[in-house]
């Protein structure tokens, strides 16, 4: 194996991670409708911070989940239309919900 130091270590690794993240919360948006925290909020985030370390973020996927996650807020323009705390079900009525 051949040796790195340690920047460059943490820079090869937070690069795989940023792949792996943009490919998951991709597969999410395949089979959900909805806004997930956790497959658009939280990797939003760790994108950022990425590209401010000067990581490569791939910018097409990461525009594409960001306008996916807008589109898909939940509706919180009614009660009816409220979030369903069951996880990945809709209320009747209700076009999205949020996990």
């Amino acid at each position: 194996m051949l040796k790195m130091d340690l920047p460059d270590q943490v820079r090869a690794a937070a690069t795989r991670a940023v792949a792996i993240t943009q490919q998951g919360s991709a597969g999410f948006y395949k089979f959900m409708t909805f806004f997930s925290c956790h497959d658009h909020a939280l990797p939003t985030l760790a994108w950022q911070i990425a590209r401010e370390h000067g990581v490569p973020v791939d910018q097409t996927v990461a525009a594409q989940m960001i306008a996916q996650g807008l589109l898909n807020t939940p509706n919180l323009s009614s009660i009816d239309g409220a979030p369903s705390r069951d996880r990945g079900h809709r209320r009747q009525g209700s076009t999205r919900d949020c996990v």
